[in-house]
């Protein structure tokens, strides 16, 4: 089965998004804000690279299975996905950032808060 255009552009932001948080973590200048994923971040690289995977790859599968019976519902998610995850990352990026207490960050968003 052929995957959505949109599909792969998720996949491709979420990817992104994870290995540009696993390569700042490394060098230590971000640490994660997501407090569920800092929990993985904890556990080690491999636990924070298989839980964000599985956090967007198990729902893009899920749509394309959907996408089947329901194409135009499901391009429609998978669009709103998009901008959604681009807006929540930007937003939560200024708002980490603007702030600048990266130590006590709580923000839901899956966004890097420079380390100090």
């Amino acid at each position: 089965m052929k995957l959505a255009r949109e599909s792969w552009w998720l996949g491709l932001i979420c990817t992104a998004d994870m290995l540009l948080t696993a390569w700042l973590l490394a060098r230590g200048q971000a640490q994660e804000a997501n407090p569920i994923m800092r929990y993985y971040v904890d556990m080690g690289l491999m636990a924070f690279l298989a839980a964000k995977s599985l956090l967007f790859i198990a729902p893009i599968f899920v749509l394309e299975l959907i996408r089947r019976q329901r194409p135009k519902t499901v391009q429609t998610v998978l669009r709103a996905g998009i901008a959604l995850y681009l807006i929540s990352y930007g937003v939560g990026t200024l708002q980490v950032n603007a702030r600048g207490d990266s130590a006590d960050t709580h923000s839901e968003s899956s966004v890097l808060a420079p380390q100090r």
